[in-house]
């Protein structure tokens, strides 16, 4: 059965429209790396153990994410490592995350030639990692071309102080469509002891958009004509009250959840 929330506002990857869709995943080595194992990879929840390959290290991990609405994304994962050295260290590093992802076309209008949409973002949650792991959030833009994704020129972005700022460039009068992954990450980059454990459990919402011309110079008039529909403004996306009531659903959820596990 799908979890609740998980996927209820999807669409495939790959589709040239507007979407809603999750991504979540569970894996050794970087996914460009030949060698790259993965012990899950689902748009849905993602749990389990795996035994980093060659060693008597196992990682337990989790993954999920909700795309709630276009700038309203939430994702979680966690990572914990239990066995011992006894057969060596791993030889690279072991990688959970949940992503919520949007996919839009924005038509941006107020200046010509070239220039760049950013959308800033509040970031809320929590995060901990211990000795040897990493637990954080990240965005990454794909830009799609041909109406598929162009993973070869993704661009990451990183969350500091609870704020991320995304820069999509553009030009003028042309729409430009791109996907925004928010991702939590949870990472086991060393191979010490057991116990080493990482997590994050974050909320993104888009709460501001700015448009530069070519030579970084802040417009102070623009306009964004979006495919979804979506009003993007200076002060970012407003939730339908539809889209409120499954945060507010979702956050409830979670908060159960943890009720539950910690009885």
């Amino acid at each position: 059965m799908r979890p609740l929330l998980a996927v209820l506002l999807t669409a495939s990857a790959c589709a040239a429209a507007p979407a809603l869709f999750t991504s979540n995943y569970a894996r050794f080595r970087a996914a460009t790396d030949p060698l790259v194992s993965y012990a899950c990879q689902t748009a849905f929840s993602c749990s389990g153990s795996a035994t980093a390959p060659g060693t008597n290290w196992t990682v337990t991990y989790s993954a999920s994410s909700h795309a709630l609405g276009y700038g309203i994304l939430q994702s979680e994962a966690s990572s914990v490592l239990s066995g011992d050295s006894s057969l060596g260290a791993y030889a690279s590093f072991e990688s959970t995350g949940g992503s919520a992802v949007f996919q839009d076309s924005y038509l941006v209008t107020g200046g010509t030639g070239t220039g760049t949409l950013r959308f800033g973002f509040s970031v809320t949650g929590t995060t901990s990692q211990t000795a040897g792991s990493s637990g954080r959030g990240q965005f990454q833009v794909t830009p799609i071309i041909n109406n598929s994704p162009d993973f070869g020129n993704q661009t990451a972005f990183s969350v500091a102080n609870g704020r991320a700022t995304v820069a999509i460039p553009i030009t003028f009068g042309i729409a430009r469509e791109v996907q925004i992954y928010f991702y939590a990450l949870a990472q086991i980059l060393s191979w010490n002891n057991a116990g080493q454990a990482a997590s994050a459990n974050l909320t993104a919402v888009l709460d501001s958009a700015s448009v530069c011309d070519s030579t970084n110079a802040q417009l102070t008039s623009f306009s964004i004509a979006s495919a979804s529909g979506t009003n993007y403004t200076t002060s970012g996306v407003v939730p339908e009250p539809s889209t409120k009531a499954l945060v507010l659903s979702a956050a409830a959820l979670l908060i159960a959840g943890r009720k539950r596990l910690a009885s």
